[in-house]
């Protein structure tokens, strides 16, 4: 991953990107993340003997799950601007904010760029790793593990705060509970992708920003924990169900 993200960092600087402009932040997100995603499944190929696609996306109702994902984002993301306007009496990001928003082509290439920043993390944290700590260690200690290194992945953001780690770790916990439930990331990847995505638009500026007042980081502490039980009840449904959909080769359920 460090590999892929170095190189994709030079591949940025030698282009000339600006990474202050909706389409400095999709071409970026791709020259960085990209290369990480191949040397990774490279690595499973070779270290495992199976493709990437095999570990992380197997299962049916993928079309079903995807939608999921990208719904259930959408609506915490609006309860989450609810709750801070209650608690912070603000936006997420502490104003109001006038941005310009994108247009539809900037857009859709931001949703792109987002897509594989977003999935790369899934495929790592969600897709290899987690089922790996669990094997390893059981259930707890892989959701637990796989979410803390998920957090410290984002402590090099730029502007990064322990409160914001904090808030990564969260996010990564109920994530990796939803793959556990799913057995593949097909929905992780759809929420991930959308959660970013929806403040992307609001300006690259607001976008990237990881900096948060204390009201927000209360209310965003609540809402993902609203999160981690949806995903929770995601898990019970999943393991009381007599027919589980996970194809085997995804290798998360046990």
């Amino acid at each position: 991953m460090a590999v892929g993200l170095t190189v994709g960092h030079f591949l940025v600087r030698g282009a000339g990107i600006e990474s202050g402009t909706y389409r400095g932040i999709a071409l970026s997100s791709i020259a960085d993340f990209l290369p990480a995603l191949v040397l990774l499944a490279i690595w499973v190929r070779a270290h495992d003997g199976r493709s990437l696609f095999g570990l992380c996306f197997g299962g049916r109702h993928r079309l079903r799950r995807t939608a999921l994902g990208v719904v259930t984002a959408v609506a915490f993301f609006f309860l989450l601007n609810a709750v801070v306007g209650i608690v912070a009496g603000d936006g997420p990001d502490g104003e109001a904010g006038d941005a310009a928003s994108a247009s539809l082509s900037m857009a859709a290439l931001l949703l792109l760029g987002v897509a594989v920043q977003s999935s790369t993390e899934e495929v790592l944290f969600r897709g290899y790793l987690l089922p790996v700590l669990r094997r390893r260690w059981g259930t707890v200690a892989g959701i637990l593990g796989s979410s803390a290194l998920f957090g410290c992945a984002h402590m090099f953001n730029k502007g990064a705060s322990v409160s914001y780690v904090l808030m990564t770790f969260l996010l990564g916990v109920a994530l990796a509970v939803w793959a556990t439930a799913d057995g593949d990331i097909w929905r992780t990847c759809a929420f991930h992708t959308t959660w970013n995505f929806i403040p992307s638009l609001a300006g690259p500026e607001e976008g990237t920003s990881s900096s948060t007042s204390a009201g927000q980081t209360v209310a965003a502490v609540i809402v993902l924990a609203a999160v981690i039980l949806c995903a929770a009840w995601s898990l019970r449904r999943a393991r009381r169900a007599p027919d589980r959909s996970a194809a085997p080769e995804a290798d998360v359920l046990p």
